[in-house]
């Protein structure tokens, strides 16, 4: 595996056997590592405090200190580093009580080396994440200290024109903290899509090999619902730093603020009261559907945490307005212009002053560890600014909180998205679709088959062969599963491109150590699906990979 930093390896096991299978495996797999044993919980304790390792993996069930309190003591004394917790199936609670006091991953016993070895590397890239993170915070601080005190210099020079000159540097530099946070928060929320893209892979095809209903299975789930939440705020760093791309077209506002509620409504506390006001009559904006989705769940989701304690009335509303003076005065480039407002209003604790000159700065939250990471209305407010809109906050401590979204509506009539995009995906070409996990490979003939596609599913790659050996010219595209017994998706791929050269293959896969893009290329194989896969996306890649293919035929 490839490294960008030494590994250093914390293995607490009381049984020097297991230490040992862990060493000799790691040293082979890692490039770079450096490992230390420990025999209980007070040892490791000991050595973390002394050596200060990036990654702990730890039995649970120890003499002299166990697992658990090793965990929540080293989290105590140094937050960085990454703790992977190794316990066995019969304890149904522990990965539980492990997760909530901080561990970053768990590990049934007895031991799957190499999924112990992908959890260690996750564990690194988060603990690296981490680590630059800190470093960079520090000279980001630094660097807007810095030009504080040029400013500053500057405004001691130029008295008379004290008043604006205050106002000028405070945007600049408030232009300068955000642009530089999102150049950083952009790159960092790459590199998660890639850790968040295993973890939600394997978890996936994990959950298909388990028994409905099971503990484990519903353990599992709870850690495919982290990955959609962390998905979910990749996305919404990714809008921060404008990294995110939009896709403006006329769209109803109000449909989209009916179908986010109704997503939202399971998740609200019964001790809250949902109340809608929305005129469906309020016209169209041009916007991003997505975005506007965003907008909706992260004010509903900001205005419930304010009641969670002792609940209350979320109220929202939407309709058409006009600009009034104060509004236009602040927002010259709403004057004159007919406007969509969306209200979101809590009876929660409401915001002080001070809080309410930062509601906006990204990374800012009053919510504690775990709660919050202060991105959500950093989002709402780069969106809307993105669309030409306005933000306000009304708010008293004790009294609720109101937040008004102002957007222009639109000079043209809403477009049907669901049934433009369902067209544009639609085909009639006959695909065969390989993976030995049977619920898989039905997702995928139901997922085609209601874009039209006449879809073929086996689940052996072996017959998959046979098959398509029997009939080449019967198939447009292969979609296959790059881990499978007898033969892999990539030499699968391999051999119908040797039977008919011009076959377009697509590989579908959650994370392969054996094949690269490169090898991929040099297959034959014309693009990459990384599970878990939508319907919507895995439309979009066939109905592309056909596309390219018919062309090249011309």
């Amino acid at each position: 595996m490839a490294d960008n930093t030494i590994l250093k390896l914390l293995v607490v096991d009381d049984e020097d056997q297991a230490r040992r299978q862990i060493r000799k495996y790691i040293e082979l797999d890692f490039n770079a590592v450096e490992i230390v044993e420990a025999a209980n919980g007070a040892e490791a304790l000991e050595s973390a405090d002394r050596w200060r390792p990036n990654v702990i993996v730890s039995d649970i069930n120890m003499p002299v200190m166990d697992g658990l309190e090793l965990l929540r003591r080293v989290k105590k004394m140094i937050p960085k580093t990454q703790i992977i917790i190794c316990t066995g199936r019969e304890d149904h609670d522990a990965p539980i009580m492990a997760l909530r006091a901080g561990a970053s991953d768990y590990i049934m016993k007895p031991l799957n080396m190499e999924e112990l070895s992908l959890a260690i590397l996750r564990a690194k890239k988060q603990w690296e994440t981490e680590d630059f993170l800190e470093k960079n915070a520090e000279r980001l601080e630094k660097l807007v200290e810095k030009r504080t005190a040029r400013l500053s210099t500057i405004n001691k020079k130029l008295r008379a024109e004290r008043a604006i000159k205050k106002e000028l540097e405070s945007q600049y530099r408030q232009s300068l903290k955000m642009q530089a946070i999102g150049v950083l928060a952009g790159g960092i929320a790459h590199d998660f899509n890639n850790i968040l893209s295993a973890i939600i892979g394997y978890t996936d095809l994990t959950m298909d090999k388990l028994k409905e209903g099971s503990r484990e299975r519903d353990n599992l789930g709870e850690v495919m619902k982290a990955g959609r939440r962390a998905k979910a705020l990749v996305k919404q760093i990714l809008t921060f730093s404008r990294q995110d791309d939009q896709e403006k077209k006329p769209v109803e506002l109000y449909l989209i603020v009916k179908e986010t509620l109704k997503l939202l409504r399971a998740s609200v506390p019964s001790t809250i009261k949902m109340k809608e006001d929305i005129d469906p009559d309020s016209g169209s904006v041009l916007a991003d559907a997505t975005q506007m989705s965003q907008v909706v769940m992260n004010l509903c989701a900001n205005a419930e945490f304010a009641m969670r304690e002792k609940g209350g009335e979320l109220i929202v509303s939407l309709r058409e307005v006009e600009v009034d003076d104060e509004l236009a005065k602040n927002n010259p480039s709403l004057a004159d212009r007919k406007l969509i407002k969306f209200s979101v209003a809590d009876k929660g604790c409401g915001i002080d002053s001070a809080t309410m000159e930062r509601i906006f700065d990204p990374f800012f939250t009053t919510k504690k560890a775990g709660d919050g990471t202060g991105l959500g209305l950093a989002a709402v407010h780069g969106i809307v600014t993105s669309h030409g809109g306005a933000i306000t906050v009304k708010s008293k401590p004790g009294a609720g909180s109101t937040f008004d979204i102002y957007l222009p509506k639109a000079d043209e009539p809403a477009v049907d998205e669901i049934k433009k995009i369902f067209q544009a995906y639609k085909g009639n070409e006959r695909i065969l679709f390989v993976d030995d996990e049977r619920p898989l490979v039905r997702l995928g003939m139901e997922a085609l088959g209601q874009f039209g596609y006449d879809v073929v599913g086996e689940t052996s790659s072996v017959e998959a062969l046979n098959r398509f050996r029997r009939a080449p010219e019967k198939f447009d595209l292969v979609i296959t599963d790059q881990t499978m017994p007898n033969i892999a998706g990539d030499e699968l791929a391999r051999e119908m491109i040797k039977i008919r050269s011009d076959i377009p293959v697509i590989l579908c896969t959650g994370f392969s150590k054996t094949i690269t893009p490169e090898k991929a290329k040099d297959i034959g194989i014309r693009d990459f699906i990384l599970k878990p896969v939508l319907a919507n996306e895995l439309a979009v890649t066939v109905r592309k990979t056909l596309d390219l293919s018919a062309e090249k035929e011309r």
